[in-house]
């Protein structure tokens, strides 16, 4: 097999990490704005937030694809 048919598609690892960096800072922002909201109107000392975390499960690290070098 040459090179060619080894290589990945053009820019694969770097359209998933943008997806992934995308949905990590859109889903921060959102649980920030939801806990602004538990703070504001419920008083609840951060807990809307943390549940906001809980439940969409962005609490856990994003796992991002390295480029294969040569």
């Amino acid at each position: 097999m040459s090179d060619a048919e080894n290589a990945p598609p053009l820019f694969a690892p770097a359209w998933w990490n943008y997806f992934m960096e995308s949905y990590s800072i859109g889903s921060t922002f959102f649980c920030i704005y939801a806990g602004y909201w538990g703070l504001f109107w419920l008083n609840d000392n951060g807990e809307f937030m943390s549940k906001c975390f809980d439940l969409g499960g962005w609490r856990v690290k994003a796992v991002y694809d390295e480029p294969i070098s040569a």
